[in-house]
């Protein structure tokens, strides 16, 4: 759900001119909250 909601704050980049591809998805680059340099899944699962 965490990713699902990074995601859906991007949309405002793709329109109908400029759909998401697979290609630009790629492209894409999501920082996730981390926790002495790992990813914190405990705060991803309660956010």
């Amino acid at each position: 759900m965490f990713l699902v909601t990074i995601m859906n704050l991007e949309k405002y980049r793709y329109n109908y001119g400029r759909k998401c591809s697979q290609t630009r998805m790629k492209q894409i680059s999501i920082k996730l909250p981390s926790k002495k340099g790992q990813p914190d899944f405990e705060y991803m699962e309660n956010s």
